[in-house]
Parts: structure tokens; C-alpha cells; sequence
């Protein structure tokens, strides 16, 4: 949400406060899952912030935020000069709405990156982020030449930058949020437009046959590392996973569900999660491929299924396929009564702890009702 509110400045020195982050939006079920595990696997997010405020009162003048959109190549360095980058950029913005109030002014620039603080003062030479800096020099000219406005960068410690650094884990949060939601909303939308595929009617290419409509979010779910969905949450995806398969009649999706379901058990006693799922999500995906081989008429593969995991399942393994029928549903099963803890993902809350409440609260309301790339509020 912008606002359109005028700015007014009575001193001549500015504060501009900037902070990059590129980081993984931890677990937040920790009594579940340590959030410094989350962290081994889920794929990073990247954010950056600032906060311009008079540096006699302290009073909030604007607030930016912006996504950071995600490739291997993006590094801390890169986000920490896309922070400046947007600073300099909503400096050139305010200036233009009222030239005659910037006149003169001073702007003293804060980053606790000491390595953009250092190449900005000239101490270093900047080779990977010199297309980042080449741009930031060209707008410091710009503004510098229009309005006679005067830059000092200056380097500061984390803890005299929350703000910004509070900015980022919001966006961050809100990013993983949106992602999170989308691997949702694409189960609803396969299995909305579901077409059946013909399945091989010859037994070794049957055995073999892996493809379904659901291809595409089964591939994403059956590591750690290709989701943002946080550990805690899995089980649940798997059941609106199962929900869908059944309701379209999904065998080879199904089929699939039960072998990632017993690698996600491997995965968590490797790590030592002890989620209370953990010790049904083998049995579960155990029951799961025999009755879709059942269902296919691969009978002889149930008993090499059987075979492969009954050390670890013990003789309980003959029970698991006496009915030889598909639950309606596994929440029961995965004992997933803490819905509401895990479901957190649902909720549009961002909490962010500040003397400036007022401003913070402005930005974060534009940010959680505007599904937007950037986010700039002035007051």
C-alpha cells in the first residue's frame, strides 16, 4: 500500500539505514523439529530493507522493503548492496516529490556491512558487486549534482540496525509463506484439471511406470532440499497429497506417496527428528505401495516390499495390508491432531518488536495485503 503523504523536513541530517538477507525461514514448530535442522535443507529466501529517519528525532520518514528473487549465484554481498541499491533509489524517489525540502541536506548512510561500507568510502576496490556499485555511485551523483545533498557512509554494529534486520525476517517469512502456499494451491489445481494417463498393461514396464499428473509436486516433495515446505509441515502436505490421489483415483501417485513417505522416514532417524509421526510414516507408506500394487495386480511385488522393510517394522508388517483397502484418510494414522500448531502457515501475522510501532505497523499491513515485489511507505 503507498501512501501518498507528504514529506516535510526540518533538519538538514538524515539517517538511512540499509540491511540485506539472504536466509532460510527457520521451522517455527521447534519443540518438533530444531529450526538449526530446518536450516541444513530448506533452500534460502533473500530480502532487503530501509528505514530513513531524522537523525535529531528519530522520527520514521520511509520504510522499503524488497523481494529478493532467488538464484544460485546470489550471495550475501549481493543483498547487502541491493539494500543500498533501494535506498539510494527511494532517496531519488522522495527528492523528486519535493525538491525544494532536500536542498543542502545531509545523509548519513548505515550498513553493518563492512565490506559495502568500505568499498562506498573508496577503502576497497569492489570486483564481484562492481555492477551494484557502479550503480549506486551513478544515483549518489545524480542526487548529489540535483539537489546539492551530501553522502556519508558509515559502519555499524548488527544491533544498532534491528530494524532493517527485522524488515528482512518479515518479508523472508511472508516470501516462505507465499511458496508455501503455492505448493498447496498447485495439489487443487491438478487435481482439478486431472487427466488419467493410460498405465502399461505388460508387468515389467507397469513395475517400472512412475508417471502421473502429479509428477511435478511429487519431485519437488520427495527431498528436503527441492521445497519450502519447513520439516514440521510435511505430514500434513502428505495428507492433502493422499486426499487428492484418492478423490481422483491416482494409483501410481499413490504408489509414489508411499516410497517417499518411507525415505522421509529414513531422512528423519538419520537426523533424529523425533516428530510423533516419525514412527507411523513408515508403516504408512509401507501400506501404501502394497495396496497400490494390490490395486495394479503386481501382487508378487507386495511380498518383495515386505521383505525390504521388515527388519525395521518387525513382525507387524503382515498386519499393515489385512484389509487390502485405501484409508479415507492419514491424519488419523500420522496422529495429526496439533493441526492448529502446524498450520501456522495459515495465519498473517508478522511480528515485529520496535519503539516505532506505528510505521512498522503501516509497513507490515502493505506488505501482508499487497501481493507485491516492493514495498515503500512514507509518512
Amino acid at each position: 500500500m503507498f501512501l501518498s503523504i507528504s514529506v516535510t523536513l526540518l533538519l538538514a541530517s538524515l539517517v538511512l539505514n540499509f540491511d540485506g538477507s539472504l536466509r532460510v525461514a527457520e521451522d517455527p514448530n521447534t519443540e518438533l523439529v530444531k529450526s538449526s535442522i530446518s536450516s541444513k535443507f530448506l533452500p534460502p529466501l533473500a530480502a532487503s530493507a530501509i528505514c530513513l529517519k531524522d537523525e535529531t528525532t528519530g522520527k520514521i520518514i520511509a520504510l522499503c522493503s524488497r523481494n529478493i528473487p532467488i538464484s544460485p549465484f546470489v550471495t550475501s554481498a549481493d543483498v547487502e548492496y541491493d539494500a543500498l541499491l533501494l535506498g539510494m533509489e527511494c532517496i531519488q524517489e522522495l527528492t523528486l516529490e519535493s525538491n525544494e525540502d532536500w536542498k543542502d541536506m545531509h545523509i548519513i548512510v548505515k550498513g553493518d556491512c563492512r565490506m559495502v561500507i568500505d568499498q562506498m568510502n573508496g577503502v576497497s576496490i569492489p570486483r564481484k558487486q562492481k555492477i551494484y556499485y557502479d550503480q549506486i555511485s551513478d544515483l549518489v551523483v545524480e542526487i548529489t549534482k540535483k539537489h546539492n545533498i551530501s553522502f556519508e557512509f558509515q559502519h555499524v554494529n548488527r544491533e544498532f540496525n534491528q530494524v532493517c534486520d527485522e524488515m528482512c525476517k518479515a518479508v523472508i517469512l511472508s516470501q516462505q509463506k507465499a511458496e508455501i502456499q503455492k505448493c498447496f494451491d498447485r495439489i487443487e489445481l491438478i487435481r482439478d484439471n486431472y487427466t488419467p494417463q493410460d498405465i502399461p498393461t505388460n508387468r515389467k514396464k507397469k513395475i517400472a511406470f512412475l508417471e502421473t499428473p502429479f509428477s511435478s509436486v511429487l519431485d519437488k516433495v520427495s527431498s528436503w532440499e527441492n521445497s519450502y515446505l519447513p520439516i514440521s509441515l510435511r505430514p500434513i502436505y502428505f495428507c492433502k497429497l493422499y486426499d487428492a490421489f484418492v478423490e481422483v483415483n491416482d494409483v501410481i501417485a499413490i504408489k509414489r506417496l508411499g516410497v517417499i513417505m518411507c525415505e522421509e522416514h529414513d531422512r528423519m532417524k538419520k537426523e533424529d527428528i523425533c516428530l510423533d509421526t516419525r514412527k507411523n510414516m513408515m508403516i504408512i507408506g509401507v501400506m501404501l505401495q502394497c495396496f497400490a500394487l494390490i490395486e495394479l495386480g503386481l501382487v508378487k511385488e507386495v511380498e518383495k516390499v515386505k521383505k525390504e522393510y521388515r527388519r525395521e517394522i518387525g513382525s507387524d508388517i503382515e498386519k499393515i495390508i489385512i484389509d487390502q483397502t485405501f484409508p479415507r484418510s492419514l491424519e488419523k494414522s500420522l496422529h495429526l491432531q496439533n493441526k492448529g500448531e502446524q498450520g501456522w502457515i495459515l495465519e498473517e501475522t508478522t511480528e515485529l518488536s520496535s519503539d516505532d510501532d506505528h510505521e512498522l505497523d503501516v509497513w507490515r499491513n502493505s506488505m501482508l495485503m499487497e501481493s507485491r515485489d516492493r514495498h515503500f511507505c512514507k509518512f
